[in-house]
This record gives C-alpha cells, structure tokens and sequence, in this order.
C-alpha cells in the first residue's frame, strides 16, 4: 500500500528540515516525524497532519531518472530515503572509505524496503532498471562532492536532530535498567549503534573500540559533576550511554534484591512542564529507595544538551510518602539533591535532578546507612 501524501506549503524552512511522513497499513497505522521550525529553532514531534511536500523542489529532484513514465524512486521511497538518513547519519566526521561503506549500507537498505513493498520491484518479480536509478540517486544524493547542497543542508539538520536522539537513547536505557524485569542489552548497543534492519544488525561488533571507552571511565573513577559534563560535551562518542550501562548494573549487583523483589511506584510529576519529565521509584526493604528521572519530548523544550536548569521553572517530582527521604544523591554525577516540602509530601525539584547529565538515578541518602547497601554509590 503507498503512503498518503499531501502537500502542504510551510515557507522558510529547510527542504530536509521539514519532513514528516505516515505510513498507513490495513492493520495499523505509525506515524514518523521529523519537523523544524526554522524561525524558533524548535523541533515538535507528534503526529498531527503535515506531511512531506510532495511537489516542493528540492536539492535531488534532477537526480531523478523517469522509468516507464514515473519518476525513480518515487516519493514515498524519497521520503523514506530521507528520514533513514536523518537516523543512520554518522554521528562523528569519516573518511572516504567509511562514507563509502556507509552508502553501501544505505543502497542495501533501501534495495531491500523497496523490493518488500513490493509496488515498482520485489524479490519475486525484480525491476532491474527501476532499482539500477535508484541505486544512481543515492549515490548522487550522498556523493562527497563539496558542492553537494543536499548533504550539506543535512548535516546541519541532522546535528541538530541527532543530540536530541541520543537523549532519547540514555532515557530508554535508564529506564528498562531500573524498570521491574531483566534489562536486555542488545550486543553492540552498549555505545550508540545506528543500526537498520538485517542484515545492517548482524556487522561485526567492535568489542575492542568498546574496550577501550569502558577502560576511560574506569580510569576516569567515580562519577561526578566534571565527569558528566565531559561526557554530555562528547555525547557522540558513545561513553555516556556505557557510563548509565556501567554504573546502574553495578548498582544492580550490589543491591539485587531492590530490583528482583523491591515495589515499584510510579512519582508523579507537577508544574510547568510536567508533560516532559518521567519518573517512578524502586523501593525495598527500609531504608533502600531508588528514583529514576529522565526527560521526553525535549524538542519541544528546547535544542540544548542537557536542557538548562532554569528552563523546567516549578516543575516538580513527588516522592511518595514510603520513599519520602530529604537528601537523595545522584548515582550518574555525584551531586545531592534535597527533597523540598510541599504541604504534607515532598518532592524533586527537576531543575536539581538531571543538572549535569540528561538523565538522573537518584539514590535516597538514608541507603548508605545500611549495612547491605554500604558501597551503593560506588561506580560500579
């Protein structure tokens, strides 16, 4: 089934900018957005009705070839091709050969999306001269060619884009670490891995290069404020996300039973910007209290890594009442926290949680009194 597309003029915004796609099935639909306000600079990712300007000219429309009267690819392949680099895109510069084998990977991916929706070429009835134009669009698309407008109004995009992404990625492993469950950790994914589907997923995985960053964190000693603004500041390299790996399952090893029998509760969050802000608690047995707070929807809170302090104003967590301790610490940058009362309850404030890095596992300080729990702030 093709992708509805409608067209729809927003001015002054960058052609790879304003992407927004919907891909509907007979069974359910999912919705992929991608859009910058290029006048504010801000991002806003949600599934209303924009999409893709079909018709708008743009950088690669003369890399087009027609086959049998139609243009190659089509534009919801176009479409697709986009926003697969929008989130493939290498997060650090390469060199000739790794642009190549990045190209490779791309031509293999969209190859194989083409052929399986099965609408100008599949694996049964293959379209040789529709799938040789696209393989020359991509090629011309991502050609290194300094004169190449495309590329270069993507990187700036992307960059942008991209930070917000890794956000994401430091969000969602914080949360399935501390969640009720087993944490999976897929092999590779301990540092950032922009992955497509097989056989993209099945390369070779670089246990030495992932070696050698886990050896600077452990060089690097406990956490602490300037250890987690060194990461944030060089959160492409991927030490971060293994930072929130290393730290929180070793936490895990030495307080096992907090996670395997302990209750979970969920913290409610109040203020400005209480939409934008997740967090619940892991409570065992007194005084061992854990609470995991993380962002969401950060673009449209702003473009900055991690989001200022004063950008979250009155906005607050409540702890409930069987985990209400004053003084928490924060197991990913060291700092202390102080729960403030609000009539009867206490709570966070999220400008002191999540202040060095974008993510927090606070640990209620009451913990280090307990026996069991007496090395539950070190780094693992």
């Amino acid at each position: 089934m093709s992708w509805p597309v409608k067209q729809t003029i927003v001015p002054h915004m960058s052609p790879i900018a304003r992407i927004r796609m919907r891909r509907s099935s007979s069974s359910a639909e999912a919705s992929f957005v991608i859009v910058e306000d290029a006048t504010s600079n801000r991002f806003a990712f949600d599934a209303d009705d924009l999409r893709p300007l079909a018709n708008e000219p743009i950088f690669n429309r003369s890399r087009k070839r027609l086959v049998e009267g139609q243009a190659a690819p089509g534009a919801n392949q176009e479409y697709l091709f986009y926003q697969t680099l929008i989130g493939t895109w290498p997060l650090r510069p390469t060199d000739a050969a790794e642009s190549g084998q990045y190209r490779e990977r791309i031509q293999a991916y969209m190859l194989k999306a083409v052929r399986e929706a099965k609408l100008r070429t599949s694996w049964a009835n293959v379209r040789a001269d529709y799938e040789a134009a696209l393989h020359q669009f991509i090629d011309a698309a991502l050609d290194d060619n300094a004169n190449n407008l495309f590329v270069a109004d993507l990187r700036a995009v992307q960059g942008k884009i991209a930070r917000l992404g890794l956000v994401n990625s430091l969000a969602q492993t914080l949360c399935k670490l501390t969640a009720p469950g087993v944490p999976d950790i897929y092999q590779g994914t301990e540092i950032w891995d922009c992955s497509l589907v097989d056989p993209d997923n099945r390369r070779a995985v670089d246990y030495r290069h992932r070696s050698a960053l886990l050896a600077q964190l452990e060089i690097a000693g406990e956490p602490s404020a300037a250890l987690a603004e060194e990461l944030v500041r060089t959160l492409e390299d991927g030490r971060a996300k293994l930072h929130v790996i290393r730290t929180v399952l070793g936490f895990r090893r030495r307080n096992e039973r907090l996670f395997t029998e302990g209750d979970y509760m969920p913290a409610t969050a109040r203020g400005a910007h209480q939409r934008n802000i997740c967090a619940f608690l892991r409570r065992g047995a007194a005084p061992v209290a854990t609470l995991t707070v993380f962002p969401r929807l950060c673009g449209r809170l702003g473009l900055e890594v991690p989001l200022a302090a004063d950008l979250w104003g009155d906005t607050m967590i409540e702890i409930p009442r069987k985990a209400a301790g004053r003084r928490w610490s924060n197991l990913l940058d060291g700092s202390s926290v102080e729960a403030v009362t609000l009539g009867a309850r206490r709570a966070i404030r999220v400008s002191d949680a999540p202040r060095h890095f974008p993510v927090a596992l606070l640990l209620s300080e009451a913990t280090r009194a307990g026996p069991a729990t007496a090395t539950a702030t070190t780094a693992g």
